[in-house]
């Protein structure tokens, strides 16, 4: 999140349990802890993701376009932070392989129990190109195959949502 924070020349604004976290201060955002509910285990900070058992907290930051008079929202972006236990618990987007690839190319990922999972492919200016999973899967190692006829050539990417823990990567159609 600190790389994040440094690197984006843009109005930053994040909201956690309902109050604002990060402002855009004269010199840059920053974070103030004051605000965060008292009943959270651990507050987030801008070096590191929230920790604790069991907790998920959901971090809606919006990515405004800095301009001179006013700013404009470009994207709303909604990041789930997990503790540690929960990720090593076996929610994995493992890639596409073939990738990149020509005709087709399977996309593996593993749930840890059953639980209702997605997996979308989005163009790069985050358009939903087509859904190729939207069902309960059970847990276990589960793959889709994605083919490329009515894709063009370029670069497009993997969405799995598998409860609240998101994954994506990046896969490349070629010609």
């Amino acid at each position: 999140m600190r790389l994040l924070l440094r690197i984006l020349p843009v109005c930053l604004a994040v909201t956690f349990a309902s109050a604002a976290l990060a402002e855009r201060a004269p010199d840059g955002p920053s974070l103030d802890e004051r605000r965060v509910a008292a009943s959270r285990p651990t507050a987030p900070t801008a070096s590191s993701a929230p920790t604790g058992e069991a907790t998920v907290a959901a971090i809606t930051a919006a990515l405004t376009e800095w301009a001179p008079k006013r700013p404009k929202v470009r994207r709303e972006i909604e990041t789930h932070f997990v503790s540690p236990n929960d990720v090593s618990r076996g929610v994995e987007l493992r890639g596409a392989f073939p990738n990149p690839f020509r005709s087709e190319t399977a996309i593996r990922f593993a749930v840890p129990s059953a639980t209702p999972v997605t997996v979308r492919l989005f163009d790069v200016s985050g358009k939903l190109v087509r859904t190729l999973i939207d069902a309960q899967l059970p847990a276990g190692d589960h793959s889709a195959m994605l083919r490329s006829e009515g894709l063009s050539a370029g670069v497009y990417f993997i969405q799995l949502r598998a409860g609240v823990v998101q994954a994506s990567r990046r896969v490349v159609v070629m010609r």
